[in-house]
């Protein structure tokens, strides 16, 4: 039934509620209790964390790198428009000003 049909006849429109159990949630937070499933060892968090400590020494230069290859590519896009749409290294030649 409709919400017009059900105005005219008094009736209120009948409606339905779909409660879903949220896993992402339930896995988010460990699972309840830190031993259910989608927990996660505490070896393996301290070792995630090594590795973050270990990547953030080198993300500087990593970033660097992704920058100095940007501005080389839009260097060489100004000077030949038609590497605009190319990924060849052929095009980017450093930018001179």
């Amino acid at each position: 039934m409709t919400d017009a049909a059900a105005a005219k006849s008094g009736r209120k429109p009948k409606v339905r509620y779909y409660r879903f159990r949220n896993a992402l949630r339930e896995k988010a937070s460990g699972g309840g209790g830190g031993s259910g499933p989608g927990a996660i060892a505490e070896e393996a968090l301290e070792a995630a964390e090594a590795e973050f400590v270990k990547m953030a020494e080198d993300y500087p230069d990593w970033v660097q790198a992704h920058l100095r290859r940007l501005y080389e590519m839009h260097g060489a896009a100004l000077i030949h428009p038609s590497c605009a749409t190319s990924s060849s290294r052929n095009c980017a030649t450093p930018r001179t000003t």
